[in-house]
């Protein structure tokens, strides 16, 4: 079949119908989808904040814990990994970490002072960001004194999974 160009604008004010369509990528943004679109959500990427309290109530003191937080289902990366305590304290010091199947995903764990304000969310420098199906996170907390309210949590880009 002999293909036509045009090399103008063209505004259709109708629908538009084809038996197929082949769209250039990044033709369609955000902006070009509304909010019924019905799109399937296996076609679309997911982003889990997955994260805990290592059972601790808010005001209890910290103790050394690791959790299981997240099971990767297909292709998927870390974005980040941030940790706050509701009060730093008096004595000691608090560390947390996040793993992959047990490896440190972080070049250093995230520490924390009694000279750090309370509730103020630190951010982990990552070392590993690569996650496969079946790939576990834990995170976890290691901490001396008498540090308060403790919470974690891993960001997570996953690609949706096929069905």
């Amino acid at each position: 079949m002999a293909v036509i160009r045009i090399p103008n604008d063209v505004r259709i004010e109708g629908d538009l119908q084809a038996n197929s369509m082949s769209v250039p990528s990044g033709t369609i943004s955000d902006g070009q989808v509304t909010a019924n679109a019905a799109i399937d959500a296996d076609k679309l990427q997911h982003l889990h904040k997955a994260g805990t309290n290592f059972a601790s109530a808010i005001g209890s003191t910290a103790s050394s814990r690791e959790e299981i937080v997240f099971v990767v289902s297909t292709t998927a990366s870390i974005r980040a990994v941030h940790a706050l305590l509701n009060d730093t304290g008096t004595t000691g010091t608090v560390a947390f970490d996040c793993k992959k199947n047990s490896t440190s995903v972080l070049s250093t764990s995230i520490s924390f002072s009694t000279s750090d304000a309370d509730r103020t969310v630190k951010d982990g420098t990552l070392s590993i960001t690569s996650l496969a199906a079946d790939d576990i996170l834990s995170l976890s907390i290691s901490s001396t004194g008498d540090a308060a309210g403790p919470f974690a949590w891993v960001e997570v880009d996953e690609l949706a999974e096929s069905t």
